[in-house]
């Protein structure tokens, strides 16, 4: 049978199996309803309902949307990651692509940037701070860090959690 049909052949252990459901009566191919809690499917109003969760708190897991919407951690997942193209960096949920305001906000840094370096060459590097965790290791690893310049503060972050670049410009 695979010869003929390929891939779309049943497997050996399958053909008992729908022999014994056509000779009990059954003339449905589909496969049996399931018990437990039944699949919903993803509908533009949940993904709009996700959505609206996230922009109002962006800390939000995933666990709480699943109790506070119903739909099962599955599917918050897979809503969050393939339809608002949603992860979670320094537990909090961004967006994949940069929104065209973000795109023009990083386009004006950037031409600021370059203006203060064709006025001040490298001196403007002076005013451009960055820090990750790995510079700021060297206290103690459970408290909170902090490198006080100015009006600057930046937060060690625990162990366990991932490093998070920070860049800071001083106003």
């Amino acid at each position: 049978m695979k010869a003929v049909y390929g891939e779309y052949s049943l497997s050996r252990s399958t053909v008992p199996e729908w022999r014994k459901r056509f000779l009990e009566g059954c003339e449905l191919l589909e496969d049996d309803a399931r018990s437990g809690q039944a699949n919903r499917l993803i509908t533009p109003e949940i993904i709009a309902e996700v959505h609206d969760l996230v922009l109002n708190n962006r800390g939000v897991t995933v666990d709480e949307i699943h109790r506070l919407l119903g739909i099962s951690v599955g599917t918050t997942h897979t809503i969050m990651h393939q339809h608002l193209k949603f992860r979670k960096i320094c537990a909090q949920w961004v967006p994949h692509q940069l929104t065209a305001e973000q795109c023009n906000n990083r386009m004006a840094l950037s031409l600021s940037h370059l203006q203060s370096y064709r006025e001040e060459e490298y001196g403007f590097l002076s005013h451009i701070v960055t820090g990750d965790k790995h510079g700021v290791t060297t206290l103690n690893r459970k408290a909170s860090v902090r490198a006080n310049s100015g009006n600057m503060r930046l937060h060690h972050l625990q162990r366990n959690q991932r490093p998070c670049t920070l860049v800071l410009v001083r106003s």
